[in-house]
C-alpha cells in the first residue's frame, strides 16, 4: 500500500496541532506574534516538504494592523525567453531543403491581497478568514521563420507572428487555522476558493512570399472572455514572525 506524501504532511501537521491543545506546554510558549505591527513572511509546505511562496509565487507576507486585522499580499512574477533553429535536408531527385527559426517570448505577473480577521486571536489555535482582489497579466510573443530551398532555388518562405494578451481580475477567499509551536514560528492549514474574470486576445499574422515573388498575408485576431469560480485544495503553510 502506497501512501502519498502529502497524506502524511498532513498525519504529521493534525498530531503537531494535538500534541500542542492536549499537551503540558509553559504558557509563555504559547504567546502569539498576533499583535500591532508584527510582520510575517509565509511559505507553502509542498508535497516533497520543499518551502515555497504561499499566497504569491516569489513573495508571500504579512502585517498585522492589532491583535484581530492583518493584511497579506502576495506576488508572482515569470518568464522565458527562448529560441530555436532547425534545418531539414532530403535528398533526392528533388533535392529539397528547409530552415526554421522561432524566438518566444513571455512574462506573467500576479499580484494578490487579503484582508484577514482572526475573531480570538489569544489562542494557540487561531481561526481566521480572509477575502481581497487579485490582478494577473501575462503576454506571449511567438515569432516563426521558415525557409523552403529546391534545387539550390528558394521556393517559399513564411514568417508567422503570434501574440495572446491575457489578464484578469477577481476577489479571494480564505478560511483556515493556524497554531503557534512558539511565539514566532507558526503552522498553517487553510482552504481557499478564487471568482474571477479573465479576458484573452490572440493575434495571428501570416506572411508567405511563394516562388516567383507572390505575397500572401493574412492576419486573424480573436478574443475570448470568461467568467470563473475555483475551489482549492487545503494548503499546509509555515509563518516565521519578526
Amino acid at each position: 500500500m502506497k501512501i502519498s506524501t502529502l497524506s502524511i504532511a498532513s498525519l504529521l501537521i493534525l498530531l503537531l496541532i494535538t500534541t500542542g491543545l492536549l499537551g503540558q506546554v509553559d504558557q509563555d510558549s504559547l504567546k502569539s506574534s498576533l499583535i500591532e505591527d508584527s510582520w510575517s513572511l509565509q511559505f507553502r509546505i509542498s508535497q516533497d516538504f520543499t518551502l515555497s511562496s504561499f499566497l504569491g509565487g516569489n513573495l508571500s507576507a504579512k502585517k498585522h494592523f492589532s491583535n484581530k486585522s492583518a493584511i497579506r499580499f502576495g506576488v508572482s512574477l515569470s518568464g522565458e525567453t527562448s529560441e530555436e533553429e532547425m534545418t531539414e535536408e532530403l535528398r533526392n531527385l528533388l533535392d529539397k531543403s528547409s530552415e526554421d527559426e522561432s524566438e518566444q517570448d513571455f512574462v506573467s505577473l500576479k499580484i494578490s491581497t487579503q484582508y484577514l480577521y482572526y475573531p480570538n486571536s489569544h489562542k494557540p489555535v487561531n481561526l481566521f478568514i480572509g477575502a481581497g482582489p487579485f490582478l494577473e497579466y501575462s503576454i506571449l510573443d511567438l515569432n516563426q521563420q521558415m525557409e523552403i530551398t529546391q534545387n539550390d532555388t528558394t521556393g517559399r518562405s513564411q514568417e508567422i507572428d503570434r501574440s495572446v494578451d491575457s489578464w484578469g481580475l477577481g476577489v479571494l477567499f480564505a478560511i483556515g487555522v493556524e497554531w503557534f509551536m512558539t511565539r514566532n514560528l507558526s503552522l498553517l492549514a487553510e482552504y481557499g476558493t478564487s471568482f474571477s474574470y479573465r479576458k484573452m486576445t490572440r493575434e495571428h499574422t501570416s506572411e508567405v512570399i511563394r516562388q516567383g515573388g507572390e505575397k500572401l498575408i493574412g492576419e486573424t485576431n480573436k478574443e475570448d472572455s470568461s467568467f470563473r469560480f475555483n475551489s482549492d485544495a487545503v494548503r499546509f503553510g509555515l509563518s516565521v514572525y519578526f
